[in-house]
């Protein structure tokens, strides 16, 4: 079983996405902001990291950099969760990220989809 960090502030949206990711199979922990967040990753074991970017605490920006520099977490997939649009959101490709998934843009069973993508696509799945 695939386990996910689902790193989001947004109460309602957390339970929404976890429902639909722990439908599917997936095994699914939440954080709800960027310090927590952190700290689970560190702790060590997931599959793949949801991210949203607007967050208390660290931002997502800058949990993505941290990622991408540690040699544990630099291939960790990660699909960000977002509403921003932007100079700064077209740069995120370049931090690796697998997927960039407008929070009003889908429904929750496309989000799952995308995820389901991001885990057949991805080595060592």
């Amino acid at each position: 079983m695939n386990k996910i960090l689902l790193i989001e502030d947004d109460l309602a949206l957390t339970k929404l996405y976890r429902v639909a990711l722990e439908s599917k199979g997936f095994q699914v922990e939440e954080a709800h902001d960027g310090t927590e967040g952190m700290q689970k990753i560190a702790g060590g074991g997931y599959d793949l990291v949801v991210l949203d970017l607007m967050l208390p605490g660290i931002n997502g920006f800058d949990i993505l950099k941290d990622l991408r520099k540690a040699e544990a977490t630099k291939n960790l997939p990660v699909v960000v969760l977002t509403n921003l649009t932007g100079p700064e959101v077209n740069n995120l490709p370049a931090l690796g990220i697998s997927d960039l998934v407008l929070k009003a843009a889908v429904t929750p069973a496309e989000f799952t989809e995308r995820v389901e993508k991001v885990f057949a696509s991805a080595p060592n799945f």
